[in-house]
């Protein structure tokens, strides 16, 4: 039974129940997080790129990096500082909002204003660089999807920022400097 991102395992017809990871021992892998990552793939993918910041890849396209992120978190903004490294490599990181603390965070107001601006990247990066002068009112109606990515961050585990998904849905938690993070992602 799959609650969220939490896995429970029903035995003797539900007599009992056990919470936690399977994994087979004999190949050494976690079945669990296998499920968790199908999971999560199949979430993400019921988002538009228009509901997202896009930041594509730059010549031949490689793969795709799924970033939770928030405007106020000093490592989410060291990242971003770093995406360019990230682009060159064939990386398109697209930015899912996840305001931590969701809407009493700190970040929320800002990526509101960042989903409301008529250039999300620039503003994404004015926000990152901690600019807020330039950026609109968080009242449009492109302003829910920051409540949108708090609650679907929540539903697949996502805890804190940044948190990275790859592709396959595997999941990287935290800041990695880019020379680590490029040869994790591309692997």
């Amino acid at each position: 039974v799959q609650m969220g991102n939490r896995y429970i395992y029903l035995l003797e017809g539900g007599k009992y129940a056990l919470m936690g990871d399977l994994i087979n021992l004999e190949k050494g892998r976690n079945l669990t997080e296998q499920s968790r990552r199908v999971a999560a793939v199949e979430t993400i993918s019921e988002f538009d790129d228009a509901d997202l910041v896009i930041f594509p890849a730059r010549g031949e396209p490689k793969t795709i990096l799924n970033v939770f992120t928030d405007t106020s978190c000093q490592y989410c903004q060291k990242l971003h500082s770093e995406i360019d490294k990230l682009q060159e490599a064939g990386i398109t990181v697209r930015y899912f909002p996840y305001a931590r603390g969701g809407s009493n965070g700190p970040g929320y107001q800002h990526l509101r204003s960042v989903w409301c601006s008529e250039d999300r990247n620039q503003a994404m990066t004015d926000a990152k660089n901690q600019q807020f002068d330039g950026l609109p009112p968080g009242d449009c109606a492109a302003a829910a999807m920051v409540d949108r990515g708090y609650l679907t961050g929540n539903s697949i585990g996502i805890r804190g920022t940044p948190a990275l998904l790859k592709s396959n849905g595997e999941k990287i938690e935290g800041y990695r400097p880019y020379q680590e993070l490029i040869l994790e992602v591309l692997q």
